[in-house]
Order: structure tokens, then C-alpha cells, then sequence
């Protein structure tokens, strides 16, 4: 019988012997199988996000630079590098990862604070800019992502939102029969207080977090201070 490799970087072989994937460069191509795993799981998450009121959208992955970047901000395409130039001379970039372009594309059609709350969440591809991609599935260089985001009055229903995202995402992951916490992160994006992020603990891991075994809190290891 064959081995089944037991570690990250090994675990992509056992989707490729399967007749899943196939490597190209620091990405994957999907063949049928893996793609009808990837759309059950994207109608997972679709039944778990409508459920919790969520309306999908689809916006651009490519944006102009002035649109993305205004003058004299600072760069907010993710640090992926990748600009192109088109035949007018324009110059368009990756959207960037924090669904903020998913508020520009229905920002003009809200007339009245009564069309709020509004929840949003779409898949996109999204190309990461490391120099060096990471093993496995996880952390390709090309990969299908899905997001969220809300549009609220007050910071009360804006909590209620999120409530509702976090707990939605929650019902997924259950539904996959995975084990899994919630852990404060370091904010991924410049003006956010605070994040959180779901980590699920396995032996061949990408990271790391505490937890207390008091209170049950949790925390990725950067954002873990002493006496907070």
C-alpha cells in the first residue's frame, strides 16, 4: 500500500496521486475531482453566509492604480508587486485582500441609512506576492479566497454583523467536521483595533498560538502580551 505523507508540504502529494491537482509553479491546476471538492466546499460556504444574511457579489481582480491607491496614500494593493499596463497607458493592480472594493461597488446604490446593515461576501482569485510561497494548499501563490464584509449605521450594529460572519464561518468548519477555536490576531489591515482569526490545531501547523487554560481565551503568538 502507499505511504501517506504526514506532514504540510508532503500533504499536496496525496491530492495529486489522487488524480486532485496538479503543480504548476507555485500553484495548482484542478482537475474534475479536486474541482468538485473546491465547488462543494464554495456551496458550503454560500448556504452558511446566506443563512446569515450575507448577499454575494463579484467585483474586479484587476482595479486602476488611482482607484486602489489615491494620490499621496499609502500603497494598498497588498504588496503583491504586480501592475499592469494597459494599451492606453494606464496602469491597473491587484484589489487588495480587505473587501474594501466590495464597498465601492455598491456604495453609490445606498440612498438611506434603512438599506443598513448590509452584508457582503464574495470568492475571488487572489495571487499572494511572497518571494517564497508556502507549503501546501494553504498558502499557493494563486488560490480562490472568499471574503465578507459589512456596512452598518452605529459600531453596535457593526458588531452584530460580525457576530454573525464569525459565527457563520463557524458552522462551516463544523460542517467539514473540523476542530477549531478562535484566537486573537494581529490586524492584517492598517487602521483595525483589533482581529481575530480561526485556528485549527494540528501537529504540522504554520503557526502558533496560546491559550489559556483558565478562561479558554486564545491568541496567535504575536499579538500574546503579558497581562492582557
Amino acid at each position: 500500500p502507499r505511504s501517506t505523507p504526514s506532514n504540510s508540504s508532503a500533504a499536496s502529494d496525496v491530492y495529486k496521486r489522487q488524480g486532485m491537482l496538479r503543480r504548476v509553479d507555485a500553484s495548482f491546476a484542478y482537475l474534475p475531482v479536486g474541482l468538485r471538492v473546491l465547488n462543494r466546499a464554495a456551496a458550503l460556504v454560500r448556504e452558511e453566509m446566506k443563512r446569515a444574511g450575507a448577499v454575494e457579489v463579484r467585483s474586479p481582480t484587476l482595479w486602476p492604480e488611482e482607484a486602489v491607491t489615491p494620490a499621496g496614500e499609502p500603497d494598498q494593493s497588498g504588496g503583491s508587486g504586480l501592475r499592469l499596463t494597459d494599451r492606453q497607458g494606464r496602469v491597473h493592480v491587484l484589489a487588495p485582500a480587505d473587501g474594501s472594493l466590495m464597498v465601492r461597488a455598491v456604495r453609490d446604490d445606498l440612498r438611506s441609512y434603512r438599506q443598513l446593515p448590509l452584508l457582503l461576501h464574495q470568492f475571488r482569485t487572489e495571487i499572494r506576492g511572497e518571494a517564497r510561497p508556502g507549503p501546501g494548499l494553504l498558502r499557493m501563490r494563486e488560490q480562490t479566497v472568499e471574503e465578507a464584509c459589512a456596512l452598518s449605521a452605529d459600531t453596535a450594529a457593526g458588531e452584530e454583523c460580525l457576530e454573525a460572519i464569525l459565527e457563520a464561518y463557524g458552522r462551516v468548519l463544523k460542517r467539514c467536521g473540523l476542530t477549531w477555536l478562535l484566537a486573537a490576531a494581529e490586524p492584517a489591515f492598517g487602521g483595525a483595533a483589533e482581529a481575530c482569526a480561526f485556528a485549527l490545531p494540528v501537529e504540522a501547523g504554520m503557526g502558533q498560538y496560546v491559550r489559556c487554560r483558565e478562561c479558554g481565551r486564545a491568541a496567535d503568538r504575536p499579538p500574546c502580551r503579558s497581562g492582557s
